[in-house]
């Protein structure tokens, strides 16, 4: 009990720093205090610093949010060192679309790696102009895992997508999303003038489709797992609503070692470990 009150009031008091520095300041949440009660909305204004320790975990309000107008620097490892971002509550809270989820709104470098991100609207939305490296996370359960809008340098690799509604929803973005898995989900890609690099990933079990394309130019993504090896099932999964086409081959013709995509378990991320 003691310890809960304890990580209450330091929330409490990180909330008000993050809503009224106009200084550098580093945002700390440390694996002593965890877990964490995000109550509200959780601002990272302008020149302030959200890090968190590996391990930690963070439990979200109904409607609660994290935005992020200064930085983002996070960075657990594989094996039990996962950052958690999840439902406050009872299993009965533990829905897609519970909390809002990460908003970047910022230029800086963003970095979320070694995160498992569950029971958000939108796990983590990019807002016009932002950047992210997104790598070796577990998005889950969410209505939407990412999406981006207009967004010029995204880096989205070695996550894995498992049973959200929409994995991916890009708008007017380009950017790279390689060696990921996708699992269980409704639909995995959803591109509106969108041109990213699609390449080494395991598409797998979709309900839907895999992509979802409403570009007025031809789309390119070779060297993927697409769940068959007949192109006129791999051609089914693939809805064109635009006037583009979707370009899909060369590809793989028989799925590929686990290991090739998806959370990258080897990684012991010893730099994450000494920060």
């Amino acid at each position: 009990m003691r310890k809960g009150i304890i990580t209450i009031f330091l929330f409490m008091a990180l909330f008000s720093l993050a809503l009224g520095c106009c200084w550098a300041e580093t945002i700390e949440f440390s694996i002593e205090n965890s877990p964490y009660y995000v109550r509200q909305d959780l601002v990272i204004k302008e020149g302030s610093i959200l890090t968190v320790e590996p391990g930690v975990i963070i439990e979200i309000a109904k409607d609660a949010g994290i935005i992020v107008e200064g930085r983002i620097d996070i960075c657990g490892y594989p094996k039990g060192g996962e950052i958690i971002f999840k439902a406050k509550g009872p299993h009965k809270n533990y829905h897609k679309g519970f909390w809002q989820g990460i908003v970047i709104k910022s230029k800086g470098k963003n970095l979320i790696n070694y995160a498992i991100i569950q029971h958000s609207k939108t796990g983590i939305e990019l807002i016009k102009g932002a950047s992210a490296n997104i790598t070796n996370n577990f998005i889950t359960q969410n209505k939407t895992g990412i999406k981006a809008e207009r967004i010029k340098e995204l880096s989205v690799a070695r996550n894995s997508f498992l049973g959200n509604f929409t994995d991916i929803e890009l708008m007017d973005t380009i950017g790279l999303i390689e060696k990921n898995f996708f699992q269980g989900s409704l639909t995995c890609l959803k591109l509106k003038e969108s041109y990213p690099g699609v390449t080494g990933n395991i598409f797998k079990q979709v309900h839907k489709n895999i992509i979802e394309c409403d570009n007025e130019k031809d789309f390119f993504a070779s060297g993927n797992w697409w769940g068959a090896s007949d192109r006129e099932r791999i051609e089914s999964l693939i809805l064109r609503q635009g006037k583009g086409g979707v370009a899909f081959e060369p590809y793989l013709e028989k799925q590929p070692d686990l290991s090739e995509a998806g959370v990258d378990l080897k990684e012991d991320c010893a730099s994450c470990q000494e920060k």
